[in-house]
């Protein structure tokens, strides 16, 4: 079992904290979140280097969610970002 949590943002909606309270706010991607039997956890972060739908300075988030049996364990080979550029966003969660 996985779920994903995908979202984007500019300004000062594209803070991290500003990505999760929103997450935290959607019953779908809270649920992703939330979910119990998620016990590994995979965080993303990039910065559109190029205008993104006419906007510039544009960040993209995913947290990924899995059972602990859904994969094969791997040492993690970079971390979570944590500055971002401020933000609008939108949000789209996936649970498979």
């Amino acid at each position: 079992m996985v779920g994903e949590d995908i979202a984007w943002g500019t300004g000062l909606l594209s803070s991290p904290v500003a990505i999760v309270d929103s997450w935290m706010k959607s019953p779908p991607h809270r649920a992703v979140i939330l979910t119990p039997q998620f016990r590994e956890i995979g965080v993303g972060t990039a910065l559109a280097t190029k205008t993104w739908k006419k906007l510039s300075n544009v960040t993209f988030f995913t947290l990924d969610r899995a059972a602990a049996s859904s994969y094969r364990r791997r040492r993690p080979q970079g971390g979570l970002r944590t500055s971002a550029p401020a933000p609008t966003h939108r949000v789209a969660p996936f649970v498979r």
